[in-house]
């Protein structure tokens, strides 16, 4: 079975430049493919169009690339489609997810943690945001939508998942709340195993915030948090890529602003195929 994960901003900035024809995408999560999509379109030119794997057009070699976004299983038929196309030299646009244990945890997490309508925010803030910081005012709209829906609907199992879905992303939108990721991972920490993903995931969070606020002191608490997890990150691909490419941040000397890009890029990487 082949697993995939796309990095929306990743994918923004490999087809700038190179796409000359319409960009199929397929995906199981069609909000955050939507605006990637609009983006496409009003800051590229590029036509897109966004369709499931059950409905595949009947052939995939005119399209200029294949975008696959699709977490769960990947059916069979599909499967054979993107290899044909590749083969054919199409261009096919994936990511490398991590082991099946890994996703098995991933998955859990999810079905735990989101529901149909706050998860669509969600997904909509989470683009939003790997857009760049111009989008930030939506990305939070979306972020907080995300998690009242999730408080009124009572879709979640815990005040921590609530949390995560969205004011862990909104600590890190405009000026960093490193107190208010601080209390986010103490949260997650009380409710979680301490080498669980969820709380490898709001430590690394804690840590961008931590390395972006400018102030040498939180930094370095920034930098011990990286630490601390790094034993916890690397039970998890794209943990370990989150944890290394963190880590590297203060030895690049980037300005701030190239700094606050390179955070939020790592944040969403994976490098890792754990064996």
């Amino acid at each position: 079975m082949m697993k995939t994960l796309l990095a929306t901003l990743a994918i923004v900035f490999s087809l700038a430049g190179w796409m000359r024809g319409d960009v199929l995408i397929v995906a199981d999560e069609i909000p955050a493919m939507e605006v990637l999509a609009k983006n496409l379109k009003d800051a590229e030119s590029i036509p897109s169009r966004i369709v499931t794997q059950t409905n595949l057009p009947p052939a995939l070699a005119p399209f200029s690339a294949v975008v696959v976004y699709i977490h769960k299983g990947l059916a069979a038929a599909a499967e054979r489609a993107f290899i044909d196309y590749t083969e054919g030299g199409g261009k096919l646009i994936v990511r490398e997810d991590d082991r099946p244990e890994a996703i098995r945890v991933r998955m859990e997490a999810y079905e735990k943690s989101t529901s149909p309508l706050a998860d669509y925010y969600r997904q909509r803030g989470v683009a939003l945001f790997q857009l760049g910081n111009k989008h930030d005012d939506e990305a939070r709209t979306s972020f907080a939508q995300s998690e009242h829906q999730m408080r009124k609907l009572g879709e979640g199992e815990s005040e921590a998942q609530a949390l995560m879905t969205g004011t862990r992303h909104i600590n890190l939108l405009g000026k960093p709340d490193w107190d208010g990721a601080l209390r986010v991972m103490e949260m997650v920490e009380n409710t979680f195993p301490s080498d669980s993903l969820e709380a490898s995931m709001t430590r690394h969070w804690a840590a961008a915030c931590g390395l972006l606020t400018g102030d040498g002191r939180i930094r370095q608490r920034g930098q011990e948090l990286l630490a601390v997890n790094q034993q916890t990150a690397a039970r998890f691909g794209h943990q370990a890529t989150v944890s290394k490419l963190l880590y590297l941040t203060p030895e690049l000397g980037l300005s701030r602003g190239l700094e606050a890009i390179w955070v939020r890029k790592a944040l969403y990487q994976n490098a890792f195929r754990l064996k």
